[in-house]
């Protein structure tokens, strides 16, 4: 039996997300670790909500992902100043580039807003006020502020 919604004005928070076949190895299950467990590369963090994560640990379960599913629910944009480095991304994508889609993700020049499904270690509501004030100062397009009102 399948439930329906017969609500017009219904929100799905997580659309179809699926569960991920690949472990999820780059996010850490401490929030006091600094180095990752698996390549013990130093985690950064993603620039709303200081939500630590590991690039190169990242790079690799995009890497093997090889369907078009959606496991994760994140917001990714370019860095524009990197494109010196990234040849591939310099002539389709501006400093006003965000997307859903992990296969899009480049490791020299994108970075990570936010992960939806990572709880934050920061309880101070105040910072991410003024984080999100500093995101719309920068002019995202409708569809990221879309994105960035929901959190």
């Amino acid at each position: 039996m399948e439930l329906t919604n017969t609500n017009e004005n219904y929100f799905d928070p997580t659309p179809r997300l699926k569960s991920s076949p690949i472990p999820i190895n780059f996010i850490p299950f401490n929030k006091y670790d600094d180095y990752c467990f698996y390549c013990n590369n130093k985690y950064t963090e993603t620039k709303l909500f200081r939500q630590k994560y590991c690039k190169n640990c990242f790079s690799q379960y995009i890497n093997n992902i090889d369907d078009n599913n959606t496991y994760l629910d994140v917001l990714i944009g370019t860095l524009l100043y990197r494109f010196s480095q990234c040849q591939e991304h310099a002539k389709i994508r501006n400093e006003m580039f965000t997307t859903c889609n992990i296969k899009e993700w480049c490791k020299n020049c994108s970075f990570i807003f936010y992960f939806k499904q990572i709880l934050t270690g920061n309880g101070n509501i105040y910072y991410y006020y003024e984080k999100l004030h500093i995101m719309w100062k920068i002019n995202l397009s409708n569809y990221s502020r879309r994105q960035i009102y929901r959190m």
